[in-house]
C-alpha cells in the first residue's frame, strides 16, 4: 500500500528540497532564483498547501525574485508546477519588509501566508516593538497585523509560532 504522505518539503542543509513520493520518487530543489540556480542564503522554515502546489518559505538570497532590495529574510512562496517564486512579506502597496520575516505558514489552499516580522513597513503607520503576527492574502495582494491586542494595538510580547487550519 503506498504511503497516505504524497508530498513532503524538507530542509536539506540550507535548501529547502520537495519530495515527491509517488511512483517516480522525484527530488526538487524549492529555493532558487528565476534563471533555476540555487539560492545562495540560508533557508529558516517552510510550509505546503494542502495539495502540494505552493511552498512558502524564508530565505534571505536577494535573487529569488526581480527588485528584492533589502537584505533581510523574505518571505517567497513558489508555485511548484510551474516554478513562478513570489515575494509575499511586503504590504499592501507593494512595500518590502524592512525587518526579517520568519516562521512562515501557507494555507491548505495557497491563498493566506502568516508570518510573523517586526518590520516598520508591513502596515502604513506602524512601528511595532515586539514580533508581530501578519496575514498574507495573495488573491488579494493584501498584508494586515493579525497579531492584535484587545484595544486594537500591538501584542505586548513577540509572537513565536504561525500556523493556519485546514478551513
Amino acid at each position: 500500500m503506498p504511503h497516505p504522505l504524497r508530498h513532503l518539503v524538507v530542509l536539506a542543509a540550507i535548501h529547502f528540497v520537495v519530495v515527491d513520493r509517488s511512483a517516480a520518487q522525484q527530488t526538487r530543489l524549492v529555493d532558487r532564483s528565476p534563471d533555476g540556480l540555487a539560492a545562495i542564503g540560508y533557508a529558516q522554515s517552510a510550509s505546503m498547501s494542502g495539495d502540494g502546489e505552493f511552498i512558502a518559505f524564508s530565505q534571505d538570497d536577494e535573487s529569488l525574485v526581480p527588485l528584492d532590495d533589502h537584505p533581510n529574510i523574505n518571505v517567497f512562496v513558489v508555485e511548484r508546477t510551474t516554478g513562478l517564486v513570489t515575494l509575499e512579506s511586503e504590504s499592501t502597496g507593494g512595500v518590502e519588509a524592512d525587518a526579517a520575516c520568519l516562521r512562515v505558514s501557507i494555507s491548505a489552499d495557497g491563498r493566506f501566508v502568516l508570518f510573523i516580522s517586526r518590520a516598520s513597513t508591513l502596515v502604513l503607520g506602524e512601528a511595532p516593538p515586539y514580533d508581530q503576527a501578519y496575514l498574507r492574502d495573495r488573491a488579494a495582494g493584501t498584508t494586515r497585523r493579525f497579531s492584535v491586542a484587545a484595544d486594537g494595538g500591538f501584542v505586548d510580547a513577540d509572537c513565536t509560532a504561525t500556523a493556519i487550519s485546514g478551513d
